[in-house]
């Protein structure tokens, strides 16, 4: 009984230091590796962009303006690049009467031949809205210029948005 007892004891304590290695490995090791071998562009720090456009209608007291401000706070370890993206969305009619929309994003993807891909998905499982963007480096690393494909919350349809511009706030 006492053989089967240190038997389980040293199985479990073994357990524990492969778990502990493999975390090591995949949280510490991993991480410095990928940023020893990437050598390019390093797009960590804070962006911002700003789209708006006019929405034309025959009848000028419908007139309306949409307004997007675009946010993203990213960190990059080598190839991968994950952070906080926010949207504050506005349309104005009228000059008047305008309608808000605001959401927070979870935002995660990768660098590849200056080329950037992200997907986003909301923080609060209490709303909706997934989308992507791909994104072209450039300036040498001061703007990000591509286009973004949602899903829009309202009316839940594919919406593509192209000409994003972000520029570079700041460097983390």
């Amino acid at each position: 009984m006492v053989n089967i007892f240190w038997g389980v004891l040293s199985g479990v304590i073994t357990s524990a230091i492969l778990f502990l290695l493999f975390l090591l490995k995949e949280k510490v090791f991993n991480p410095w590796l990928e940023n020893r071998l990437y050598k390019g562009v390093m797009l960590d720090g804070s962006w911002t962009g700003k789209r708006s456009r006019s929405l034309a209608s025959v009848n000028p007291k419908t007139a309306s303006t949409h307004e997007l401000n675009i946010q993203m706070d990213l960190k990059q370890s080598g190839y991968k690049i994950q952070g906080i993206f926010s949207a504050d969305s506005g349309i104005t009619i009228q000059k008047d009467k305008t309608r808000q929309y605001s959401n927070v994003y979870r935002i995660h993807g990768h660098i590849q031949d200056n080329f950037v891909v992200l997907e986003y998905y909301p923080f609060s499982r209490k709303r909706v809205g997934i989308g992507t963007f791909l994104l072209e480096v450039r300036e040498g690393g001061k703007k990000l210029v591509g286009h973004a494909t949602f899903v829009s919350e309202g009316a839940m349809n594919i919406v593509t948005m192209q000409d994003i511009t972000l520029d570079r706030v700041s460097e983390n």
